[in-house]
């Protein structure tokens, strides 16, 4: 029995140690963490860069079969919807693959695929793929395990699309006489 409870023990802190420390539960309805991603050109983006445009977080992998199917889609969606402020990127997660061995596809798609965003965006549910959409304040609007459809573009996306940008003020100092 001690054998028993000593490995339980054991096994519930090396569960602590793998779980990123920084991660935070992404509510919606609630500000999306800040990210960083590096694109294929080179270039950094981070959420405060994108504020004003709606945002597609799909984490993907090259062996998930509904991610495979699913990308055409994301495509379309990110085609269809740039001129409106859209912007979809593709997070290669849970996935050995180098985006250099990606590149043809990379060429073909109307969407940057990059391989890190940080510990907060994880695989809802360890499940693939997940999407996280993000309206134009900033704030996550959908956070599920689950391929996106044109049903989603045309119910959740779409209507987010239409939605004004947020005014962002200066402040004015007072002033002094």
């Amino acid at each position: 029995m001690a054998v028993r409870t000593f490995w339980g023990a054991a096994l519930a802190g090396l569960a602590l140690v793998a779980t990123p420390a920084a991660a935070r539960k992404i509510v919606v309805g609630q500000p999306a963490p800040d990210f960083r991603l590096r694109l294929p050109g080179g270039q950094r983006v981070s959420l405060a860069d994108l504020r004003g445009q709606v945002v597609i977080l799909n984490l993907w992998a090259t062996w998930c079969g509904p991610c495979k199917r699913e990308m055409p889609e994301l495509d379309r969606i990110q085609a269809n919807g740039a001129q409106y402020g859209l912007r979809v990127f593709g997070v290669l997660a849970m996935d050995p693959t180098p985006l250099s061995a990606l590149r043809p596809l990379t060429k073909v798609l109307h969407y940057p695929l990059v391989d890190h965003i940080g510990s907060d965006y994880v695989a809802v549910g360890n499940a693939i793929p997940t999407n996280y959409i993000i309206d134009r304040a900033g704030i996550v609007r959908y956070a599920q395990a689950n391929a996106l459809t044109a049903r989603d573009y045309a119910e959740i996306i779409a209507p987010l699309l239409t939605e004004k940008a947020p005014v962002t003020t200066l402040a004015v100092p007072a002033a002094t006489h």
